[in-house]
């Protein structure tokens, strides 16, 4: 390899590597930002439902205080009405009193005068029986015998009334009347003073919710901040790898193997390798030029992460050189075909040694290189008869995938079928709650513990929280000025092209004319009929040029107006409102014990589980699950055996966003 070469392939090296370096320390940003925008966000939630319950209970100290005036002011007066009833029974009773015996005077003076009365006619009829006198006397005996018992009657009655008046427990009622005054005065303080701590402690809580809405929106901007740094960076390294790394890349398994009998698979992909020099076609108009493709073979090779600074040209043909086995090989060898624009080869992990000659190790970072064995007369022509040997790769690792636990669900859930997405579900199940989900055990070769996380739903409490699919949705902005920058460099081009066209148009015109000038001649009304026939090829391309170049402008225009057109992955709305919080895998991994409860052994033994629901159960932020609250129930399985285990293991989360979910009753 020439010293050019030689620079331009370190230069590539270097630049691939630094890209890829500043890739894993954004991504170590990332992480961060997004964990502690899931703790802001923890908090900001857990101060608003602070604030809502100390709502709550607000509006309560404030009915109970309205009540306690209420009952405080009846209580005054009923003192006031029983302190002056006190007052007129004890007048009432000293007056009657006096009444009964001013009236037992009376009585005592009319029975005197009745006995004085009846002594007399006892006179009058022995001393004139039937006499005018004794008529007279007979009669005033007998009307004073009335008076006297009327009399007597007077007297009892003004007796009685004396004692029941005496009997009227006035002083009794009036102190009751003032200790329950008393007492009701001092709820009246207490409901004050509730209030007034109910008061501070919204005041305090608005105040906490203010601070952890600052916190969680610095969380937020810090977190957008590092995921626009880092989209930048993976596109540049995207591009860089593109083109001036043959697009050489390594994509890895998405799903669990479904037989203990399947390996672990991963596939390597790159462009071909082109030469500079196209193969150009004279007999159209304009000419085409094909692209050659200067290479007999493909070598792929696997390198270790460690290993890759010190991988060179002549190590890829060191390990040529060997010769493979049939079910352990040292490269791959794919054949090059010349109308081919790129190539995939889907690698099974214990069929390719390393460069060492060691097997794969799951867990252990690798690197994969590409070696272009060059034809011949290729060399000939740039005068440099090295093969061609890329860059290394992105590191890549291959684990193990633990199986997603599914059909995760608790029953009854507490909210009626009509809003449930799962129609199987029913409120009116009886008994506890209990949370149940399946796990396919059959290809599980570790430890695997199964984490029940339970996720406040709550849209009042989550509104305005950034979400990791709107965190994908705010980057759209950038991917438009992109798409609209490639649509200009690409009208531009066009341009040029249609500008060509038109020139060459108008240089046939001018032939055509002069030939039509002259004298004709069967062989220039032949080559005047030549140039018309290329002059209607090159403005039909021309025409084709102007169609699209009038697309583009549309769909320039299209973006400028609407941002919101570009061409990017689609995210369904409704699916940033579940949970309404940032919450992914890595976070799921993260969350503490306290926060989550195990789900311990199966209860069937074949991979089905069922937890009953306790009253000391807390949601994913460690708070304490609340009657009449709605949450969704997630399952993360993750590896609990040796640390040198668990490196080869990918852990799995149960798809929440698809989970129905329930209220705890």
């Amino acid at each position: 390899m020439n010293s050019y070469n030689e620079n331009l392939h370190s230069e590539i090296v270097t630049s691939l590597n630094n890209q890829e370096i500043e890739l894993k320390k954004l991504k170590g940003q990332y992480d961060a930002s997004l964990l502690s925008l899931y703790y802001a966000e923890g908090s900001r939630m857990t101060a608003a439902e602070k604030l809502a319950d100390a709502n709550s209970e607000l509006k309560d100290q404030e009915n109970i205080s309205e009540q306690a005036v209420i009952d405080s002011d009846i209580s005054t007066n009923v003192v006031r009405s029983a302190t002056n009833a006190k007052d007129q029974v004890a007048t009432t009773v000293t007056n009657t009193a006096v009444a009964a015996a001013n009236v037992q005077i009376a009585t005592n003076a009319i029975v005197k005068l009745a006995s004085d009365t009846g002594s007399i006619y006892s006179i009058v009829q022995a001393a004139n029986f039937g006499g005018e006198i004794y008529d007279q006397s007979q009669t005033v005996k007998a009307n004073m015998d009335i008076t006297a018992y009327q009399a007597e009657l007077a007297s009892q009655h003004s007796m009685e009334a004396s004692a029941t008046i005496a009997e009227v427990a006035t002083s009794t009622v009036a102190d009751k009347a003032t200790a329950t005054d008393t007492s009701i005065k001092t709820l009246l303080d207490t409901a004050t003073a509730e209030l007034t701590a109910a008061t501070d402690t919204v005041t305090a809580s608005s105040t906490d919710l203010a601070t952890a809405n600052n916190v969680e929106k610095k969380a937020e901007g810090d977190l957008e901040t590092v995921n626009a740094t880092k989209i930048a960076a993976e596109a540049s390294y995207v591009v860089s790898n593109q083109e001036l790394n043959l697009n050489l890349s390594v994509a890895l398994p998405t799903v669990t193997p479904t037989k203990s009998a399947e390996k672990e698979k991963y596939t390597v992909s790159f462009n071909a390798f082109l030469s500079p020099f196209p193969k150009e076609d004279k007999t159209t108009v304009p000419p085409t030029y094909t692209p050659i493709q200067p290479v007999d073979n493909y070598y792929l090779f696997l390198v270790k992460n460690d290993a890759k600074k010190t991988f060179a040209t002549v190590n890829a043909e060191n390990i040529i050189s060997k010769t493979n086995d049939t079910d352990k090989k040292f490269f791959i060898e794919i054949s090059a075909v010349d109308d081919a624009a790129s190539y995939s080869q889907e690698i099974v992990v214990d069929k390719l040694l390393d460069s060492d000659g060691e097997e794969f190790v799951l867990g252990d970072n690798y690197v994969v290189f590409m070696y272009a064995n060059l034809k011949a007369d290729y060399k000939k022509k740039i005068n440099t008869f090295d093969n061609y040997l890329t860059a290394p790769s992105a590191t890549f690792t291959v684990r193990n995938l633990l199986n997603v636990p599914s059909n995760t669900a608790v029953t009854p859930s507490g909210i009626p079928p009509t809003k449930l997405t799962d129609a199987n579900t029913s409120s009116e199940d009886k008994g506890p709650q209990k949370l149940t989900f399946s796990v396919n055990q059959a290809v599980v070769t570790t430890k695997v513990d199964y984490r029940c996380i339970f996720l406040p739903d709550n849209k009042e409490l989550t509104k305005g929280l950034l979400t990791i699919g709107e965190l994908c949705a705010i980057e759209a902005p950038v991917s438009t000025a992109s798409q609209i920058q490639d649509i200009e460099e690409t009208i531009t081009k066009l341009t040029t092209e249609v500008k060509g066209f038109e020139s060459d148009v108008e240089k046939i015109i001018k032939k055509i004319e002069k030939g039509a000038g002259g004298k004709a001649t069967p062989k220039s009304t032949a080559a005047i009929e030549k140039l018309k026939a290329e002059k209607a090829s090159i403005d039909d391309a021309l025409n084709l040029l102007i169609i699209e170049i009038e697309a583009l402008e549309k769909k320039k225009e299209k973006l400028h107006q609407d941002p919101s057109g570009i061409e990017v992955p689609e995210h369904n709305h409704t699916e940033y409102e579940i949970p309404g919080f940032c919450f992914d895998l890595s976070i799921a991994e993260k969350i503490p014990a306290g926060s989550y409860t195990p789900a311990g052994e199966s209860s069937t033994g074949t991979g089905g589980y069922s937890i009953e629901l306790k009253s000391n159960m807390t949601d994913n932020f460690g708070n304490r699950l609340k009657k009449g609250s709605s949450y969704i129930p997630v399952i993360l399985a993750i590896s609990s055996d040796s640390e040198k285990n668990n490196k080869t293991i990918t852990n799995a989360l149960s798809d929440f966003k698809k989970t129905a979910p329930f209220k705890k009753q």
